[in-house]
């Protein structure tokens, strides 16, 4: 075989086996483990405070005050 190729099969193997190191460090460990996403990002997307204040809230302040009123005066249960 020539030098030059041996010389890039080297480099070739060494930056495989770079990749794969620094993938082991950066992927984390629950990577996979549901599919294709992090298994802990479940558990963080569950400890997440809900947003929602309350459709009288958001006709309060005027952000949807027209569909609010509009809302409120057809009869449908709040």
């Amino acid at each position: 075989m020539q030098p030059h190729v041996k010389r890039a099969m080297m480099l070739l193997i060494i930056a495989i086996i770079g990749f794969i190191f620094v993938r082991s460090l950066i992927v984390p460990a629950t990577f996979g483990q549901y599919g294709w996403y992090r298994g802990d990002s479940v558990n963080d997307n569950r400890n997440f405070e809900i947003g929602y204040a309350g459709s009288i809230t958001c006709g309060e302040e005027n952000c949807h005050k027209p569909i609010y009123t509009i809302w409120v005066d057809s009869g449908i249960k709040q």
